[in-house]
């Protein structure tokens, strides 16, 4: 990347595909609580998120999907 072997790069995409259920929050106290912690994004998906401006610079444009499932 920092040499610029890649060219420039447009677009990048983090998928999180795991789910925290309540259980999980109950488990340690430093987890915080799953309506007050930020949940996934914060939790879990801060690496992700990490990765993705090491990689492209400083955010321009977010977009996000969430939806229940189960």
């Amino acid at each position: 990347m920092d040499e610029g072997r890649f060219g420039k790069l447009s677009h990048a995409n983090a998928t999180v595909r795991w789910n925290r259920n309540q259980a999980y929050y109950d488990q340690v106290s430093w987890r915080g609580t799953k309506a007050l912690d930020g949940e996934l994004l914060m939790n879990q998906a801060i690496y992700n998120i990490d990765l993705l401006i090491w990689l492209m610079g400083d955010v321009e444009e977010v977009y996000s999907m969430a939806a229940t499932r189960l």
